[in-house]
């Protein structure tokens, strides 16, 4: 339960990232993380002798826990950039109402 965790935090923290050279980062470190935490997860799987069923499923959501999280920090993202935008079309408005008043 752990691992999702984990897993979700980096994909939100992937998907909020704007910056070229955050994301590239995040994304060898998410590489190395997941590449050996896969790995490592599957021998687990191997010893504690899982049928293929519960095999398939654990691996399945390993498999879609980050991709959820980027899909979140994106959400999370654009929800940010709307909220900013709204706020900079309500000064603009206000602006220039006060401005038409005086």
């Amino acid at each position: 339960m752990l691992n999702t965790a984990a897993g979700i935090f980096i994909g939100i923290t992937l998907g909020i990232s704007s910056n070229a050279s955050t994301v590239r980062a995040l994304m060898i470190a998410l590489f190395f993380h997941q590449g050996n935490e896969g790995l490592a997860l599957g021998v687990l799987f191997v010893k504690a002798g899982y049928s293929s069923v519960k095999y398939m499923l654990l691996a399945a959501a390993f498999i879609v826990v980050t991709p959820v999280g980027v899909a979140i920090g994106i959400g999370v993202s654009s929800n940010i950039a709307m909220e900013r935008a709204r706020e900079h079309l309500a000064q603009k408005v206000s602006s220039m109402q006060y401005q038409q008043a005086f």
